[in-house]
């Protein structure tokens, strides 16, 4: 099963006296063997690279993953939704990778998912995460 690697943490903000929301904006590439469904991307404190990274960076919840950009140049092709996880556990929420390149035929507008085994791992995606 492939996994989303955490790479960067570019911002953190954590909320203020009263608790409030955590956000991140951190760079991840993609997993070297796509899972069907899509790949983890593990934000727990349980991830230690993430936790190397920055320890305030885990989060106990996650509400929302926003794409932010993704690179190189040629994988803008590449459209990542994030499918949250039960009560936003942040361990095993999972980012679905649609290629906007394929399209079903015979199906309008339907854009394929990235095959199963695809290697992602030269992507870097940059998301907003939202939680706690």
């Amino acid at each position: 099963m492939g996994a989303l690697t955490i790479t960067a943490i570019l911002s953190l903000v954590i909320g203020g006296a009263g608790g409030g929301q955590k956000r991140a904006i951190v760079q991840a590439t993609g997993p070297a063997s796509y899972d069907t469904n899509g790949s983890v991307l593990d934000l727990s404190s349980a991830n230690s690279t993430l936790t190397g990274l920055d320890p305030l960076a885990s989060f106990t919840r996650v509400d929302a993953l926003v794409l932010c950009g993704v690179s190189p140049h040629a994988s803008d092709r590449y459209s990542p939704k994030y499918i949250r996880a039960s009560a936003g556990a942040p361990a095993t929420g999972t980012v679905k990778v649609r290629d906007t390149s394929t399209v079903t035929t015979g199906t309008p507008g339907t854009v394929d998912e990235v095959a199963s085994t695809t290697d992602l791992h030269t992507t870097t995606f940059t998301f907003e995460v939202i939680g706690a």
